[in-house]
Protein backbone atom coordinates (compact mmCIF):
# COMPACT_ATOMS: atom_id res chain seq x y z
CA UNK A 1 0.00 0.00 0.00
CA UNK A 2 1.15 3.24 -0.25
CA UNK A 3 -0.55 6.59 0.53
CA UNK A 4 -0.96 9.18 -2.26
CA UNK A 5 -2.15 12.66 -1.89
CA UNK A 6 -3.91 15.61 -4.36
CA UNK A 7 -5.11 18.49 -4.71
CA UNK A 8 -9.03 18.84 -5.37
CA UNK A 9 -10.00 21.60 -8.37
CA UNK A 10 -10.61 24.92 -7.63
CA UNK A 11 -13.53 25.00 -9.81
CA UNK A 12 -17.35 23.39 -8.02
CA UNK A 13 -17.71 19.98 -9.62
CA UNK A 14 -17.89 16.52 -9.84
CA UNK A 15 -14.38 14.39 -10.81
CA UNK A 16 -12.82 11.44 -11.30
CA UNK A 17 -9.76 10.69 -9.70
CA UNK A 18 -7.63 7.44 -11.47
CA UNK A 19 -4.89 6.14 -11.03
CA UNK A 20 -3.33 3.72 -13.27
CA UNK A 21 -1.99 0.29 -11.64
CA UNK A 22 1.06 -1.37 -13.39
CA UNK A 23 1.32 -4.26 -10.40
CA UNK A 24 0.97 -6.56 -13.45
CA UNK A 25 3.66 -6.98 -16.08
CA UNK A 26 1.60 -5.49 -19.35
CA UNK A 27 -1.64 -5.75 -17.66
CA UNK A 28 -2.46 -2.09 -16.34
CA UNK A 29 -5.01 -1.77 -14.71
CA UNK A 30 -7.18 1.73 -14.11
CA UNK A 31 -8.62 2.20 -10.72
CA UNK A 32 -11.46 5.14 -10.26
CA UNK A 33 -13.21 6.77 -7.45
CA UNK A 34 -15.91 9.45 -7.84
CA UNK A 35 -14.77 12.76 -6.16
CA UNK A 36 -16.23 15.86 -5.26
CA UNK A 37 -15.39 19.45 -5.25
CA UNK A 38 -17.35 22.03 -2.95
CA UNK A 39 -17.08 25.52 -2.12
CA UNK A 40 -17.26 26.35 0.99
CA UNK A 41 -21.08 26.72 2.66
CA UNK A 42 -21.91 30.20 3.17
CA UNK A 43 -25.04 30.83 5.62
CA UNK A 44 -27.07 33.66 4.89
CA UNK A 45 -27.92 36.10 6.99
CA UNK A 46 -31.87 34.69 6.85
CA UNK A 47 -30.78 32.00 8.37
CA UNK A 48 -28.88 33.07 10.91
CA UNK A 49 -31.82 34.93 11.90
CA UNK A 50 -34.05 32.20 12.38
CA UNK A 51 -34.11 29.45 15.45
CA UNK A 52 -33.78 26.10 15.21
CA UNK A 53 -35.88 23.84 17.54
CA UNK A 54 -33.77 20.39 17.61
CA UNK A 55 -35.63 17.72 19.04
CA UNK A 56 -34.30 14.33 19.82
CA UNK A 57 -30.86 15.98 19.97
CA UNK A 58 -27.84 15.31 20.58
CA UNK A 59 -24.05 16.86 21.87
CA UNK A 60 -23.66 16.24 17.51
CA UNK A 61 -26.44 18.34 17.16
CA UNK A 62 -25.75 21.05 19.41
CA UNK A 63 -22.09 21.34 17.88
CA UNK A 64 -22.94 21.59 14.46
CA UNK A 65 -25.36 24.76 15.02
CA UNK A 66 -23.02 25.96 17.59
CA UNK A 67 -19.68 25.82 14.97
CA UNK A 68 -21.99 27.68 12.34
CA UNK A 69 -23.36 30.15 14.22
CA UNK A 70 -26.76 29.26 14.42
CA UNK A 71 -29.03 29.78 17.09
CA UNK A 72 -30.60 26.98 18.35
CA UNK A 73 -32.67 25.36 21.03
CA UNK A 74 -34.27 22.48 22.63
CA UNK A 75 -37.33 23.93 24.32
CA UNK A 76 -40.03 25.77 22.86
CA UNK A 77 -43.56 27.65 24.06
CA UNK A 78 -44.39 28.95 20.41
CA UNK A 79 -43.85 28.61 17.57
CA UNK A 80 -44.07 30.64 14.67
CA UNK A 81 -43.23 30.20 11.12
CA UNK A 82 -41.76 33.02 10.11
CA UNK A 83 -38.95 32.89 13.32
CA UNK A 84 -38.40 28.83 13.53
CA UNK A 85 -37.56 25.67 12.03
CA UNK A 86 -38.21 22.41 13.90
CA UNK A 87 -35.92 19.93 13.02
CA UNK A 88 -35.87 16.50 15.07
CA UNK A 89 -32.33 15.47 14.78
CA UNK A 90 -32.70 11.90 16.14
CA UNK A 91 -35.81 10.46 16.22
CA UNK A 92 -34.16 7.42 18.72
CA UNK A 93 -33.22 10.23 20.92
CA UNK A 94 -36.91 11.73 21.54
CA UNK A 95 -38.10 12.03 24.86
CA UNK A 96 -41.89 11.28 26.22
CA UNK A 97 -42.10 14.95 26.77
CA UNK A 98 -41.39 16.01 23.22
CA UNK A 99 -43.24 13.97 22.08
CA UNK A 100 -46.06 15.07 24.16
CA UNK A 101 -45.85 18.34 21.89
CA UNK A 102 -47.57 16.39 18.64
CA UNK A 103 -50.31 18.38 18.24
CA UNK A 104 -48.38 21.91 18.47
CA UNK A 105 -46.14 20.84 15.94
CA UNK A 106 -49.27 19.64 13.60
CA UNK A 107 -50.53 23.16 13.97
CA UNK A 108 -47.63 24.95 13.28
CA UNK A 109 -46.95 22.80 10.17
CA UNK A 110 -50.44 23.62 9.56
CA UNK A 111 -49.36 27.53 9.75
CA UNK A 112 -46.95 26.77 7.15
CA UNK A 113 -44.00 26.05 9.20
CA UNK A 114 -41.01 24.02 8.39
CA UNK A 115 -40.74 20.71 10.28
CA UNK A 116 -37.72 18.11 9.07
CA UNK A 117 -36.87 14.78 10.18
CA UNK A 118 -33.50 13.98 9.29
CA UNK A 119 -32.28 10.19 8.94
CA UNK A 120 -34.43 7.92 11.04
CA UNK A 121 -33.63 4.12 11.97
CA UNK A 122 -37.29 3.67 13.20
CA UNK A 123 -40.20 5.91 13.70
CA UNK A 124 -42.59 5.81 16.82
CA UNK A 125 -44.75 8.93 16.78
CA UNK A 126 -47.65 8.62 14.82
CA UNK A 127 -48.97 11.32 16.99
CA UNK A 128 -47.22 13.69 14.23
CA UNK A 129 -46.98 11.51 11.22
CA UNK A 130 -48.40 7.96 10.53
CA UNK A 131 -45.32 7.14 8.94
CA UNK A 132 -42.89 3.63 9.12
CA UNK A 133 -39.26 3.08 8.22
CA UNK A 134 -38.96 0.22 5.99
CA UNK A 135 -36.38 -3.05 6.70
CA UNK A 136 -32.78 -1.02 7.11
CA UNK A 137 -30.87 -1.00 4.26
CA UNK A 138 -28.23 1.71 2.91
CA UNK A 139 -27.99 3.18 -0.71
CA UNK A 140 -25.12 4.75 -2.38
CA UNK A 141 -26.61 7.16 -4.69
CA UNK A 142 -30.16 8.57 -4.66
CA UNK A 143 -32.41 10.20 -7.32
CA UNK A 144 -35.10 13.02 -7.90
CA UNK A 145 -38.81 12.10 -8.69
CA UNK A 146 -38.72 14.84 -10.71
CA UNK A 147 -37.04 18.35 -10.36
CA UNK A 148 -38.12 19.02 -6.99
CA UNK A 149 -40.26 22.59 -6.39
CA UNK A 150 -38.53 22.54 -2.99
CA UNK A 151 -36.23 25.44 -3.08
CA UNK A 152 -34.15 23.01 -0.47
CA UNK A 153 -33.02 20.73 -3.06
CA UNK A 154 -33.03 23.22 -6.20
CA UNK A 155 -29.15 24.10 -5.35
CA UNK A 156 -28.25 20.65 -4.91
CA UNK A 157 -26.51 19.08 -8.01
CA UNK A 158 -27.53 15.50 -8.61
CA UNK A 159 -23.89 14.12 -8.44
CA UNK A 160 -23.83 15.04 -5.13
CA UNK A 161 -26.00 12.62 -3.99
CA UNK A 162 -24.04 9.58 -4.88
CA UNK A 163 -21.36 7.77 -2.58
CA UNK A 164 -20.48 9.95 -0.33
CA UNK A 165 -16.54 9.80 0.32
CA UNK A 166 -16.45 7.87 -2.47
CA UNK A 167 -17.47 4.96 -0.46
CA UNK A 168 -20.98 2.45 -1.29
CA UNK A 169 -23.64 2.69 1.16
CA UNK A 170 -22.97 6.02 2.42
CA UNK A 171 -26.18 8.22 0.84
CA UNK A 172 -29.78 6.82 1.79
CA UNK A 173 -30.86 5.01 4.95
CA UNK A 174 -34.08 2.82 4.89
CA UNK A 175 -37.38 4.13 3.46
CA UNK A 176 -40.54 5.65 3.99
CA UNK A 177 -43.61 2.93 4.13
CA UNK A 178 -46.76 3.47 6.00
CA UNK A 179 -50.38 4.90 5.90
CA UNK A 180 -48.94 8.75 5.41
CA UNK A 181 -47.31 7.73 1.97
CA UNK A 182 -50.49 7.41 0.28
CA UNK A 183 -50.31 11.07 0.48
CA UNK A 184 -47.37 11.47 0.00
CA UNK A 185 -45.15 14.24 -2.21
CA UNK A 186 -42.42 12.19 -2.94
CA UNK A 187 -39.13 13.48 -3.85
CA UNK A 188 -35.92 11.28 -3.83
CA UNK A 189 -35.87 7.61 -4.36
CA UNK A 190 -33.38 5.11 -4.18
CA UNK A 191 -32.79 1.43 -6.34
CA UNK A 192 -36.41 2.04 -7.92
CA UNK A 193 -39.15 4.82 -7.43
CA UNK A 194 -41.24 3.09 -5.45
CA UNK A 195 -38.74 3.18 -2.78
CA UNK A 196 -39.10 6.77 -1.34
CA UNK A 197 -36.47 8.09 1.10
CA UNK A 198 -37.29 11.60 1.02
CA UNK A 199 -41.05 13.07 0.99
CA UNK A 200 -43.46 15.67 1.98
CA UNK A 201 -46.10 13.58 4.25
CA UNK A 202 -48.98 15.02 6.09
CA UNK A 203 -48.94 15.91 9.04
CA UNK A 204 -51.41 13.63 12.05
CA UNK A 205 -53.22 16.24 12.49
CA UNK A 206 -54.81 19.45 10.70
CA UNK A 207 -53.34 20.62 6.78
CA UNK A 208 -49.75 20.99 7.21
CA UNK A 209 -46.89 18.60 5.99
CA UNK A 210 -43.95 17.02 7.69
CA UNK A 211 -40.47 16.88 5.46
CA UNK A 212 -38.75 13.55 6.05
CA UNK A 213 -35.17 12.78 4.72
CA UNK A 214 -33.75 9.61 4.66
CA UNK A 215 -30.47 10.43 3.67
CA UNK A 216 -27.26 10.07 6.29
CA UNK A 217 -26.68 13.54 6.66
CA UNK A 218 -25.74 14.14 11.04
CA UNK A 219 -22.78 11.22 10.55
CA UNK A 220 -21.21 13.70 8.22
CA UNK A 221 -21.30 17.04 9.31
CA UNK A 222 -17.93 17.34 11.43
CA UNK A 223 -15.29 18.41 9.06
CA UNK A 224 -12.91 16.77 11.72
CA UNK A 225 -13.49 13.51 11.33
CA UNK A 226 -13.18 11.22 8.38
CA UNK A 227 -16.87 10.81 7.39
CA UNK A 228 -17.25 14.21 6.57
CA UNK A 229 -18.74 15.29 3.48
CA UNK A 230 -19.33 18.38 1.93
CA UNK A 231 -22.45 17.47 0.07
CA UNK A 232 -24.20 16.21 2.60
CA UNK A 233 -23.15 19.57 5.13
CA UNK A 234 -24.51 21.70 2.20
CA UNK A 235 -27.04 19.47 1.42
CA UNK A 236 -28.32 20.21 5.32
CA UNK A 237 -27.93 23.91 4.85
CA UNK A 238 -30.01 24.01 1.93
CA UNK A 239 -32.58 22.35 3.86
CA UNK A 240 -32.63 24.55 6.80
CA UNK A 241 -32.66 27.77 4.96
CA UNK A 242 -35.29 27.06 2.80
CA UNK A 243 -37.35 29.38 5.26
CA UNK A 244 -39.78 30.55 3.35
CA UNK A 245 -43.35 29.62 5.26
CA UNK A 246 -45.22 26.45 3.31
CA UNK A 247 -48.87 27.03 2.46
CA UNK A 248 -50.91 24.81 3.83
CA UNK A 249 -51.85 21.96 1.22
CA UNK A 250 -55.28 22.13 -0.38
CA UNK A 251 -57.62 19.48 1.18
Amino acid sequence: KKPVTWRLPDEEGAYWLTARMTGLPGRPVLSQRFVHAITPTVLSDAMKRRTFVALGSSDAARAFFNSRGLRMTEEFDELRPDTHTVVIWNASHLTENEKSRAKALCDFAGRGGRVVVLGASSWNWPGLCDVKIGKSRRFSRVFPHRPAPQTSLAAIRPEWLIRWNSLPGTVGLGPLEGPAMARAEKILWAKEPTTTVAALLPAAEGSGRILFVQLDLQRRLDVSKPAYDPAAERLLVSLLADTEPHPPKSP
